[in-house]
């Protein structure tokens, strides 16, 4: 499961469409071996550490961070966790 986590888009954005076919065009398309977890702040951005930790605990493979507040929360709720943000090419 791939876990993405933003900070400001609703869960009906045009950005999660966006990267699902970004996604697609790679051979990742949401089926019965990927699914796609979508978890937005909503402009809240105190509540990402918890929305961080609901994917961690969901057992996502792979946290997607679409901006660098995203990706500090992440970090701060996996400390064993294999991550990737794939905009800024870091490893976490």
């Amino acid at each position: 499961m791939v876990g993405v986590l933003v900070t400001h888009a609703a869960v009906d954005d045009p950005v999660f469409e966006n990267l699902r076919l970004g996604l697609r065009d790679f051979g990742y398309g949401e089926g019965p071996d990927i699914r796609m977890e979508f978890v937005t702040a909503a402009g809240q951005l105190d509540r990402l550490p918890d929305l961080g930790k609901t994917l961690v605990h969901q057992k996502v493979d792979v946290i997607i961070a679409l901006n660098e507040a995203s990706t500090r929360a992440t970090r701060q709720a996996t400390s064993d966790q294999q991550d990737s943000y794939r905009d800024g090419g870091v490893r976490l």
